[in-house]
């Protein structure tokens, strides 16, 4: 077996090529082992091995895969294309779209809220700052800091869905928050967010929806019991589609 030690920007490089080309990373001094023994690919009960082991990512080759820690490693591209589908790339985001985009509409970190609640001195909300969100980096969404609130939006029936990431930022207290979505005032989804959960992705469905209200709170008593903790909740990248 091939193996092969990767340094600083080459990994860079490595993980650039397992999406595709204009990803760039941090270097790091890191060493890893690689395997480059040959894989074949098999789509739909067809042969789609690259001959070579080599991939043309465009304009640059790179091999067609690898093996770490018993893991093949593709790239993203070249997988796309052999199931017949295009790749996109949302630098504001950081996101991959293979086959499709992310569609017509608009992020809700991009719209005025037409009604914000602040029971509470302190609470304070961000749109479009640096976010950490278990462990990865956003700069789309909304950044509810020590936040018990009711925020709304007008969507005047416009979308059909509501998707992103909801969760505890990595940088404040991780008390239980609850997060509900509520379309003109019926309950459209709730996350619990508890210590040391993960990030949950949400898809809601607001077809018809007029207003549009975020509503964050902590169990208890908060205004009359000073143990009754708070925490910095992330909405990401936060898109209607119409």
């Amino acid at each position: 077996m091939k193996r092969f030690n990767l340094k600083s920007a080459t990994i860079g490089f490595i993980a650039g090529a397992v999406f595709f080309s204009g990803v760039s990373f941090a270097a790091t001094s890191s060493t890893i082992q690689v395997s480059f023994d040959k894989v074949n690919f098999w789509i739909n009960g067809v042969n789609k091995t690259v001959p070579s082991g080599k991939y043309n990512n465009n304009g640059t080759e790179v091999p067609a895969s690898f093996m770490y820690k018993g893991t093949n490693y593709l790239p993203m591209r070249m997988v796309a294309e052999m199931l017949g589908k295009e790749v996109n790339w949302d630098g504001k985001t950081s996101s991959v779209y293979v086959g499709s985009t992310k569609g017509d509409g608009v992020y809700l970190s991009d719209l005025n809220p037409t009604g914000i609640s602040y029971p509470y001195p302190g609470d304070k909300i961000v749109v479009n700052p640096t976010m950490k969100l278990g462990g990865q980096l956003y700069t789309n969404g909304i950044f509810f800091n020590r936040v018990t609130t009711d925020i709304e939006y007008a969507l005047d029936s416009k979308y059909k869905k509501f998707s992103g990431i909801v969760g505890l930022d990595d940088s404040g207290n991780k008390n239980t928050t609850v997060v509900t979505f509520l379309g003109d005032g019926n309950e459209l989804a709730t996350y619990t967010l508890l210590a040391g959960s993960k990030p949950s992705e949400f898809n809601v469905d607001v077809t018809g929806v007029l207003s549009l209200k975020i509503s964050i709170s902590v169990p208890g008593d908060r205004k009359n019991n000073a143990n009754v903790g708070y925490s910095v909740v992330d909405i990401v990248n936060p898109f209607l589609l119409k």
